[in-house]
């Protein structure tokens, strides 16, 4: 079958941990595949700091396995670990690995990996002599023919005072990096044509920092809510087909598929070096760049557990299915380990004629259960209607929360309630206790409805937005019929709202939340009329599309927080409009483009 093995290989590679903070299970398998390209991460670094990682390798094994040899040790050299920076560590551990492969002994090393796994797989491959495996060797011979001569290069660089990153002979040392990486060996870039996608989740006590290049994914089980952690990264995203274009690449279609340069359908990986040779763009600009999106929260009673997966399994099961999956399983009693590979059973397909190729590609599933949040009935927001006579009283304990007071200020903007005092202290174990004494405008303690409706709305936006960190290549952010896209206009976010039934009110509630979060309209459409006779759109009979160019108060683009907050605004505001009322778990879900590679 081609590209594909007569059957799929389902036999699992596990690994798995538990301490008092979590316990994981990763499993992978090759599937349909005829090569494992697959690599995957565990590590418990200090009393609370753990790391673990994705890598979905492409065009060989080598650079995905080569990143999970390394990837650790760097991160803990990197002076951003050391100073507690730790968004900054992981930025820089992605493009290390770049970095590293550039050099002599990197090289070599790569070299060397892909050598080995290659001499692993020869049985296979002497089993099934087809035209792939003729194929195959011919370019594993042109590989070796280019090593050598890459390898002459890298000799002459190391001779002329270049740095080599990795100390000779053991493979497993890496050297401090001091100095900025070197540039470029001759010869290098065009040699190392392999790559990976790679998604790390960096644990910190509460804090749970996650790095994403290309198409793996990351996601939080939030009250049985799927939290995304990361999105995709297509050469389709106007964002990244600009980048491409302007680093002299280009995008095109093939099958239905957008390609970079016609070959790779993601636009961001570590390695594929061959695409990050202009010398006279940094690394965040190349046509395919390392730099990594991030994402940081600060988890909360109901965080029960993170799946992070390769595309293999993204491809088959949406954000929201992997978590009612794993979800039921982690119910039955299963552990992570076996959750992550009945989760790979799910995924993969009987047959690629059927299916097309979906469910045929290699796949790594890593369950993260973290310990302590999942308590039924644990709660963290509490309204007391009883306690004073004049005032009604809010309480909220959470750790590890940057932002809760600016978010709580929103609520009681929102619902025109008054602070007439405050008390805010952090305990020893970094737990936040913030009480408010709260009244309505008129100076009188809140109806019991309305104090209900305060703890509800305090309770979601903490659930639901805690994105903490200004996401700088965070581009579009959907939740139902509502969309914030900061790519489409350079000096605008451009809000797109859907109502499929047009109704009176719509418009005013829309302009409503805009007002409220201090978003300014600088400039606004109506597309659709609303009627059967409106043929010429896309939008259908009974749809109006409403288009909104808007600024924050500082006059710049919304930035993470800011369009998280402003999503789930929209999302209960036009609730009596919208049908069915997309809950905010997506309130961050970033598009994705789930095709195959």
């Amino acid at each position: 079958m081609g590209q594909y093995l007569s059957s799929p290989v389902t036999e699992k590679d596990t690994l798995e941990g538990s301490t008092d903070d979590l316990s994981y299970g990763i499993s992978a398998h090759q599937g349909w595949r005829k090569n494992m390209e697959d690599a995957h991460i565990a590590h418990h670094i200090s009393k609370d700091t753990y790391l673990f990682g994705i890598f979905d390798g492409h065009g060989g094994p080598e650079v995905a396995k080569f990143c999970s040899m390394y990837i650790r040790e760097e991160l803990e050299r990197s002076g951003e670990f050391k100073a507690g920076e730790y968004e900054g560590s992981l930025v820089h551990v992605f493009h290390r690995m770049d970095d590293l492969m550039r050099s002599a002994e990197g090289f070599s090393q790569l070299e060397s990996i892909r050598k080995s796994l290659d001499k692993a797989s020869a049985t296979e491959d002497e089993e099934g002599d087809d035209t792939y495996s003729m194929l195959r060797k011919l370019v594993s011979l042109q590989r070796m023919q280019n090593s050598a001569a890459a390898a002459a290069a890298a000799a002459a660089g190391t001779a002329n005072g270049r740095a080599a990153p990795l100390e000779s002979g053991s493979g497993t040392n890496v050297a401090d990096p001091g100095a900025p990486a070197p540039r470029p060996l001759p010869g290098v870039e065009a040699t190392v044509q392999a790559g990976c996608t790679a998604v790390v989740a960096l644990l910190k006590g509460r804090r749970l920092f996650v790095a994403n290049a290309g198409d793996s994914r990351a996601v939080l089980a939030r009250r049985g809510v799927a939290v995304p952690l990361s999105h995709d990264h297509k050469p389709s995203a106007a964002g990244e087909r600009a980048r491409i274009m302007a680093a002299g690449g280009f995008v095109s279609e093939v099958g239905g598929i957008t390609r970079v340069n016609g070959n790779l359908n993601l636009s961001r990986a570590i390695g594929d070096l061959r695409y990050k040779a202009n010398p006279a763009l940094e690394a965040k600009d190349q046509i395919i760049t390392a730099q990594p999106d991030l994402c940081v929260e600060a988890l909360v009673p109901g965080d029960r557990f993170m799946v992070l997966a390769c595309d293999g399994i993204w491809d088959v099961m949406s954000n929201q299915q992997v978590v009612d999956f794993v979800g039921a399983r982690l119910d039955e009693g299963l552990t992570p380990t076996q959750a992550a590979s009945e989760l790979l059973n799910a995924c993969v397909a009987s047959d690629p004629r059927e299916t097309r190729g979906i469910g045929c590609d290699n796949m790594t599933a890593s369950v993260v259960v973290f310990k302590g949040l999942d308590e039924e009935g644990a709660d963290f927001v509490t309204v007391d209607n009883e306690r004073e006579e004049s005032s009604t009283v809010l309480e909220v304990e959470i750790k590890d929360y940057p932002g809760l007071l600016r978010i709580i200020a929103w609520v009681l903007n929102g619902l025109d309630l008054v602070a007439e005092n405050a008390v805010v202290s952090t305990d020893a174990e970094g737990i936040a206790h913030n009480t408010f004494w709260l009244t309505s405008l008129s100076g009188n303690k809140l109806k019991d409805k309305t104090a209900e409706m305060l703890a509800d709305q305090v309770r979601d936006y903490l659930m639901y937005c805690t994105h903490q960190s200004d996401v700088k290549a965070a581009t579009e952010f959907t939740s139902g019929p509502i969309t914030i896209s900061n790519s489409e206009d350079k000096e605008h976010s451009v809000i797109h709202v859907r109502e499929d039934n047009p109704s009176p009110g719509f418009l005013l509630e829309v302009a409503s939340a805009l007002t409220g979060l201090n978003t300014q309209i600088q400039q606004g459409v109506i597309q659709g009329t609303g009627n059967c006779e409106n043929k010429d759109t896309s939008l259908g009979c009974d749809a109006r599309l409403f288009k909104f160019w808007v600024k924050s108060s500082t006059g710049e683009k919304l930035n993470y927080e800011q369009a998280s907050a402003l999503l789930f605004t929209l999302n209960v505001v036009l609730g009596n409009y919208l049908n069915p009322l997309t809950p905010p778990d997506a309130a961050l879900e970033a598009t994705n483009n789930t095709s195959t590679a």
